[in-house]
């Protein structure tokens, strides 16, 4: 064993190297390695915790058909990889299958992350006009490329075939491999820099740019829908309970079933003197004229406002304030 020292210290490291019977040297590092029953047997317990967890929460939650759906696939994928592991087990050798099923089990207890990989794949489809463009546009450039620079040093370098030639282009146009990928070509021919630039200024400054507006579009029309949606079901289920309260079907609530109403619907706790005020506000809102009425229309109206909740709030604090 030998100790690889810099400037005097000891590295973070240490190789034993080995001296095998042929000649070669061969690296072993000195952390130790657990056995496949060992790793078998922790992830047993981790796929058993994650299904005990996984059937409990179905058990005593309502599923839609889509989250049933999804835990059918979550318990396929739990069986799959449980004989991928007793597999392993038995033959002593570490498993293959489950290693790539753990990432897929990770997702499917990860709402937020799988709501953004949904979110790049919309994107993607939305913006495949623009991406196409984009690869179109590095495929001719490395046609042309290909031709013009055929026979002399720069094309040998930059361009000895198409493939080559796309594989350069498409890292110029992250400019990684700017100005070095045609410096070769620019010591031939310095008007050869007009082609790379009119690259740059075509994909870089122009196309990346419409897509990145492509993108932040579609981004802010799925942040509408998205809050369109919440609306619509806020009124779906206002509009249910309006009903349930308006037991004489007169088209508006009087001041008892309002307060039973809004106790339900917020909630509010007329004990404390803050929601009490904060019913008086809200009443204002919906009954301008001091009908002592609320109609559907003004409590339609207001649970419409996308800041309901912040002015419930305020109110709140204003009757807060009024109690000391």
């Amino acid at each position: 064993m030998k100790n690889l020292r810099t400037m005097g210290e000891p590295l973070t490291f240490v190789l034993n190297c080995q001296l095998a019977s042929h000649g070669e040297i061969k690296y072993f590092w000195p952390i130790p390695k657990l056995s496949p029953w060992a790793t078998g047997m922790f992830d047993i317990f981790c796929i058993l915790y994650l299904a005990f967890f996984r059937g409990y929460k179905f058990l005593w939650k309502e599923h839609s058909r889509k989250a049933k759906i999804s835990s059918g696939i979550a318990y396929c994928l739990f069986f799959i990889s449980m004989c991928d592991i007793i597999y392993s087990m038995i033959n002593e050798n570490y498993a293959y299958l489950s290693n790539f099923l753990r990432p897929i089990i990770c997702l499917s207890y990860l709402g937020p992350i799988r709501s953004n990989m949904k979110a790049v794949a919309y994107d993607l489809r939305e913006s495949i006009t623009i991406l196409t463009m984009i690869f179109a546009m590095i495929f001719y450039f490395s046609m042309v490329g290909l031709f013009i620079f055929q026979g002399n040093f720069g094309g040998i370098v930059t361009f000895p075939s198409l493939g080559e030639g796309y594989y350069n282009m498409l890292i110029l146009l992250t400019t990684a491999n700017f100005p070095d990928v045609m410096l070769p070509n620019y010591q031939s021919n310095p008007l050869s820099c007009l082609f790379f630039i009119g690259f740059l200024v075509l994909g870089l400054y122009f196309l990346l740019n419409v897509m990145l507006a492509v993108v932040f579009e579609n981004y802010k029309n799925r942040i509408k829908q998205v809050t369109e949606n919440k609306t619509e079901k806020r009124l779906e289920y206002i509009k249910k309970q309006y009903a349930y309260y308006d037991e004489d079907e007169k088209g508006f609530l009087t001041i008892t079933q309002a307060k039973k109403f809004f106790a339900y619907v917020i909630p509010l706790n007329f004990k404390l003197e803050q929601d009490r005020q904060s019913f008086k506000n809200i009443m204002t809102m919906v009954d301008p004229d001091g009908e002592m009425k609320a109609h559907y229309v003004d409590i339609e109206e207001f649970f419409q406002l996308p800041n309901f909740l912040e002015i419930i709030a305020k109110k709140s604090d204003k009757g807060k304030e009024q109690t000391f």
